[in-house]
């Protein structure tokens, strides 16, 4: 989930929240955490809104999208910088 929302897929790792209710303890032992299921949308009597849906919401909101800055853009401010200290 985080890898795919480093990545920028934000859906992905959106989408990816239901499955994220194991925890790992006792040398190796898989446990699922109710908590975690109802949280997560798992529990249909649960009337929260499940975190899936309300990462998507902030998805369908939009991030600001980052300015593309091509090469030239780049070696231009490099050297603008570079021309303020002297």
């Amino acid at each position: 989930m985080l890898a795919k929302m480093n990545a920028g897929d934000l859906k992905g790792g959106c989408e990816a929240f239901p499955t994220w209710y194991i925890t790992t303890k006792n040398g190796g032992v898989r446990k699922v955490i109710p908590g975690l299921v109802n949280r997560r949308g798992g529990n249909k009597s649960d009337p929260r809104k499940d975190e899936r849906e309300f990462c998507l919401e902030g998805v369908k909101d939009g991030l600001p999208k980052p300015e593309k800055i091509t090469l030239w853009t780049k070696i231009l401010n490099f050297f603008k910088t570079l021309l303020k200290g002297i």
